[in-house]
């Protein structure tokens, strides 16, 4: 398991994270300071492995918000700095989920959901 600091270097323009469990939100937080936001994605990926054992991640770029799907009722949302171009969003994602060990799937987005998580992000 990596520690958060082991990870620091690979969330760089990324602001903040929450995770959702059937909807509703199970943490989340949104703040600049780039140690947190290390904390924020080493405890998901606990959380993940010992709760629903995900083997894949479905991913959506909404904008500059990033909205990962998880197998059955999970969904992680991550929210990148508005001076991020989207290259540099497309890579810090890859490897966010690199360093977790997931494989990635891109699949059409889900309407429903996705207006949730933008909801949710722009709160």
């Amino acid at each position: 398991m990596y520690q958060p600091e082991e990870i620091k270097d690979c969330v760089n323009g990324v602001d903040g994270a929450f995770l959702l469990e059937n909807g509703a939100p199970v943490f989340s937080d949104i703040d600049f300071d780039v140690h947190r936001v290390c904390n924020i994605f080493y405890y998901l990926k606990m959380y993940l492995d010992e709760n629903c054992r995900a083997s894949r991640i479905y991913v959506i770029g909404h904008n500059r918000d990033a909205i990962f799907y998880l197998k059955d009722s999970y969904t992680l949302g991550v929210r990148i700095s508005k001076n991020v171009n989207i290259h540099l969003l497309h890579r810090t994602v890859g490897k966010i989920l690199n360093h977790s060990g997931i494989k990635i799937k891109n699949e059409p987005q889900r309407e429903k959901t996705g207006k949730k998580v933008r909801f949710f992000l722009t709160e």
